[in-house]
């Protein structure tokens, strides 16, 4: 049991911070876009 729970454990970080960089991620590329075009006009 105390096994599985560590895999669970790890598994649900895993998760949390494989998701926290896609936001981050697709928050980049739309921020440079965005001061492209205010800086263009």
């Amino acid at each position: 049991m105390s096994n599985d729970d560590s895999a669970t454990t790890e598994e649900s970080p895993i998760g949390t911070r494989t998701r926290v960089p896609p936001g981050d991620a697709t928050e980049e590329p739309d921020a440079p876009p965005i001061a492209i075009g205010m800086r263009a006009p």
